[in-house]
């Protein structure tokens, strides 16, 4: 990337960085690996493409086993890297660079890596119209402006169909043994462009499944007003009025409870939709492809939360609240959905501390009045993926690098660490140490592992199964959060179906307005600032603003998915 957009990339990153890192370091972490120095790593890439598959010498040929040979390359290259930086690592270093498992992997490989971390959208979309590319990109290509295919098209990125089987064995063998999975990750013609991270199960060479995202509760608050864990939309209201009604957080005011959290994303009610059958895009319904928002079950969703809103039972503030999850950490709030690791795990631990006999739990997905139980995101989506750039001179050698993640080695490096540091072999087993696990370093567990591995993060790897065994499933808690989260259907979600070049433009002309006017109206029947009495109205609009365009390009994509 030329010094311009690098500047401005920096300038921001730093900016955002030291409003929420301030004061932290990458020092005070034992370094078992000296990578090379980057003067001697980074020297620049040149010449073209071609030049670079041809040159002799340039890397080491791939062993016939499927490991994959070090190094990579006989001399130092450098490969610039676009990839967003979790906020695990993000806490305590500026840069993955500073990840012990990429240092050792520089050493073995011969390839040192200039990371590139964006902090916004408009970032991705500046490299993309200035056409000023990276070597590689991790984003969710599928938003892209026309798609994964039109960043194919545009001489965005590269197709990797004739390289992977020979330059990626690795992924390749276990996308082949998991052919549902593969086919998620391909154009509909087969073309495939893209590296995925998933849980791995070296065993058996198959993908495990572990949820995430779900709602949680407050305990403790439940038992003062003898209840039990809501399952139906109907035990929800009257846990969510009793928390209101009563003083259950004990400070003596009985008026500032917040029974149900949410922020100006909106996500812990829209995942409400879901006991309903139904949400605010495009999902499944009777085997045909329908837009949730003009279904009569979405008026039913609407109802619901505007009643939830109009009693008081959903914070007032959500439309400017970047942070719902404070209000459950200041013994605000008792209800929402997030994520198990940053949400719920870290807020109950959080919770307890400052709280004792707090408690958060996990809760099932809701039931609705009809008997629809329904997550609303769909399976199977991959959100981010690593792509090689038109700019890269470097294909084979990356490619490699990629797909060392994905070996028996790599796997184990990416998603463990470094052996005798961050984990040790037990009895044949990965077992997590406790400089990491019990750490004195006054870092969260997820932020301590995260210093040395990515196994807590959506890294393109093999990540290995046996972490999530220790790290989430490691307590009884832990557990009952795979079995409440894992119980809701998937019958209404959409499989990751691709649009052509022409689809995309079309459908993104025509949703654009469609979908903020749908943003707007959620908000105003949810507090009463439209009366549901117009919903019909509400629906004409939408069909008037050819919202049946959009259902034919979905259709025609669902086909042609169905025939890969």
């Amino acid at each position: 990337m030329n010094s311009t957009i690098k500047k401005s990339l920096s300038v921001v990153m730093c900016t955002a960085m030291l409003a929420s890192v301030a004061g932290c370091s990458s020092s005070g972490t034992p370094s078992t690996s000296t990578a090379p120095s980057q003067s001697s790593a980074a020297s620049p890439a040149s010449g073209s493409q071609a030049e670079s598959s041809a040159a002799s010498g340039s890397e080491a040929a791939p062993a016939s086993d499927g490991t994959v040979a070090m190094p990579i390359s006989a001399e130092p290259i450098t490969l610039s890297y676009f990839i967003k930086m979790n906020s695990a690592m993000s806490a305590t270093m500026p840069t993955y660079e500073d990840v012990e498992c990429f240092k050792k992997l520089e050493e073995m490989t011969n390839i040192h890596i200039e990371w590139i971390h964006p902090s916004s959208n408009d970032q991705f979309n500046l490299m993309i119209t200035s056409n000023d590319l990276p070597d590689l990109i991790n984003w969710q290509l599928t938003t892209a402006k026309g798609g994964s295919e039109a960043l194919i098209n545009d001489g965005i990125i590269i197709p990797l169909t004739d390289k992977m089987a020979e330059f990626a064995p690795n992924y390749t063998r276990i996308m082949n043994a998991n052919p549902e999975l593969k086919k998620t990750t391909l154009l509909d013609d087969g073309t495939e462009y893209q590296f995925i991270n998933f849980n791995y199960d070296p065993t058996d060479n198959s993908i495990k499944v572990f949820k995430i995202l779900g709602p949680y509760i407050r305990k403790d608050w439940l038992d003062k007003v003898g209840l039990g864990i809501p399952k139906t939309t109907d035990e929800m209201y009257t846990v969510l009025k009793a928390f209101k009604d009563n003083d259950v957080n004990g400070n003596g005011d009985p008026n500032d409870e917040i029974p149900f959290v949410c922020g100006k994303s909106l996500e812990p009610v829209r995942v409400l939709s879901g006991a309903f059958g139904t949400r605010d895009s495009f999902h499944m319904k009777d085997g045909e492809v329908v837009y949730g928002p003009t279904q009569p079950e979405f008026k039913e969703y609407l109802t619901m939360i505007n009643k939830w809103y109009s009693e008081g039972l959903i914070n007032s503030d959500f439309p400017v609240n970047d942070n719902p999850g404070a209000k459950i950490l200041s013994n605000e709030a008792g209800s929402t959905y997030a994520s198990m690791g940053s949400g719920l795990i870290m807020q109950s631990t959080a919770l307890a501390e400052e709280y004792p006999g707090a408690e958060l739990v996990s809760m099932p997905w809701l039931t609705g009045p009809n008997g629809d139980h329904s997550v609303i995101y769909d399976s199977n989506a991959n959100p981010r993926a690593t792509a090689i750039t038109t700019a890269n001179k470097h294909v084979e050698e990356s490619l490699r690098w990629i797909d060392y993640a994905y070996s028996a080695e790599g796997s184990m490096l990416t998603t463990f660490g470094i052996e005798g540091v961050s984990y040790e072999m037990k009895d044949g087993y990965p077992t997590l140490t406790d400089l990491v696990m019990n750490n004195t370093m006054g870092y969260n567990q997820e932020e301590a592992i995260a210093r040395y591995c990515l196994g807590p993060i959506n890294y393109p790897n093999a990540r290995d199964y046996r972490f999530y065994e220790q790290v989430n499933l490691d307590t009884e808690m832990k557990r009952q959060i795979q079995v409440d989260w894992t119980q809701a259907t998937e019958d209404i979600c959409m499989p990751p179906i691709t649009m052509n070049t022409q689809e995309s433009a079309q459908y993104s002309s025509v949703m654009a307005d469609i979908k903020t006017y749908v943003d707007e109206m959620q908000v105003k029947f949810m507090i009463g600032d439209e009366s549901l009495d117009n919903f019909d109205t509400f629906v004409k609009n939408i069909e008037g603003m050819g919202i049946d365009q959009a259902i034919e390009i979905q259709k025609a994509a669902l086909a042609r998915y169905g025939q890969r």
